[in-house]
C-alpha cells in the first residue's frame, strides 16, 4: 500500500490549503521519493516530473501524491515513476502519464477525465468509487491500448460509445485493473487547449461622472492569476475572478484593466476606457454630489 511506505523524501510538500503549485521541473532519482506531496485543497498545475523509470512497483517513486479535498491536479506530465498520481478526492484532467509502471494508482473518490495514458505497464489501478469519465456526456480518457480493441466512436463526436469491447475496461482487453471502466474513452489523444479568455464588467468603455462610484470586475479562463487596476491602481487580484469597486475622482480618462497570467505562461490583458464628466448645472457651474444626510438621533427612553 503505497499510502503508508517508510521514510520518505518529497520535492514539494505542503498540508496548506488554497495553495497552487504551478510549472515546476522536478527529477526523482531514488527509492521513496514523491515530487509533490498535498493534504490540503491544492492545485497541482503544469509540472513536469520525471524518474528512473524502474518498472516495478516496490520503490515507491511517486510523482504526486495527493489527499485534498477535490481540487484539481491537471496539465501535468509525468513520466519514468512507479506511480504517476496516487490518492484521493482529486480531479485529475489533462495529465499526461507515460512509461510509468502505474500512470495512476487511486484510493477513492477521484474524477478522471481527458487523460493521455501511454506506455504505462498498468495504465490504471483503482479502488472502488472512483470516475474515470464525466457522467452524463461521458467524456473519458485517452488510454493508448485502445488501437487494439474493437470501441467505435458511432455518433462521431470523439469518443468510444460501442463495439464489442466497449467499455474500455479490464474485462474487454485494457491495461487497468478491474475497479476502472471508462464509458467515454478518446479516440484519439486529447490535446490540451490554453485558450485565455478574459470578461470585464463593465464589458465595454462607459462614461460616468465625478463622484460616481462604479462596480467593476474580471474574470478568465485558463489562467493562475489575475488582477484588475485603474491606471496602475490595484482594485483586486484573484486566481480566476475578482470584483471590487472604482470611484471616479478625476476628470478625464482611465484605462481599466484586467491583467491575467495563463497556463502557459503568458500574459494576457484586455481594457475598457472609463471617461469622467463634470455633472453641470444649466449656468454651466458644476453639480457636487449630494451630502449624506446624518443619522437621526433616536432619543433615549427615560426609565421611570
Amino acid at each position: 500500500d503505497y499510502s503508508t511506505p517508510p521514510t520518505v523524501s518529497s520535492g514539494i510538500s505542503t498540508t496548506k490549503a488554497s495553495v497552487e503549485i504551478i510549472n515546476n521541473t522536478i527529477i526523482l532519482l531514488g527509492n521513496y521519493t514523491w515530487g509533490i506531496e498535498t493534504s490540503g485543497c491544492v492545485r497541482v498545475m503544469h509540472n513536469n516530473i520525471t524518474g528512473p523509470e524502474f518498472y516495478n512497483d516496490s520503490h515507491y517513486i511517486i510523482g504526486i501524491r495527493n489527499l485534498n479535498r477535490y481540487c484539481p491536479i491537471a496539465y501535468n506530465n509525468l513520466e519514468g515513476l512507479n506511480y504517476g498520481i496516487g490518492g484521493r478526492h482529486g480531479y485529475i484532467y489533462q495529465n499526461t502519464l507515460k512509461n510509468n509502471y502505474y500512470g495512476v494508482h487511486l484510493l477513492s473518490n477521484n474524477t478522471l477525465y481527458h487523460n493521455f495514458f501511454f506506455n504505462n505497464t498498468i495504465h490504471a489501478y483503482a479502488a472502488s468509487g472512483n470516475y474515470f469519465n464525466i457522467t452524463g456526456s461521458a467524456k473519458g480518457n485517452y488510454w493508448d491500448d485502445i488501437i487494439n480493441l474493437n470501441i467505435t466512436d458511432s455518433d462521431g463526436d470523439g469518443y468510444g460509445d460501442s463495439g464489442s469491447d466497449y467499455p474500455y475496461s479490464n474485462a474487454t482487453g485494457g491495461k487497468v485493473s478491474e475497479n476502472v471502466v471508462d464509458y467515454g474513452p478518446l479516440m484519439q489523444p486529447y490535446v490540451p487547449s490554453y485558450t485565455v479568455k478574459i470578461s470585464l464588467t463593465p464589458a465595454n468603455d462607459v462614461t460616468v461622472y465625478r463622484g460616481e462610484t462604479l462596480s467593476v470586475a474580471c474574470s478568465a479562463t485558463n489562467v493562475s492569476s489575475l488582477e484588475l487596476r485603474a491606471n496602475g491602481t490595484l482594485i483586486c487580484s484573484g486566481r480566476n475572478a475578482c470584483s471590487g469597486s472604482y470611484t471616479a475622482e478625476n476628470i478625464g480618462q482611465t484605462s481599466l484593466v484586467c491583467k491575467a497570467k495563463g497556463f502557459d505562461g503568458n500574459y494576457y490583458t484586455k481594457s475598457i476606457t472609463i471617461t469622467v464628466r463634470r455633472r453641470t448645472t444649466a449656468g454651466g457651474g458644476e453639480v457636487s454630489p449630494a451630502p449624506t444626510p446624518p443619522e437621526e438621533e433616536i432619543p433615549e427612553e427615560e426609565v421611570p
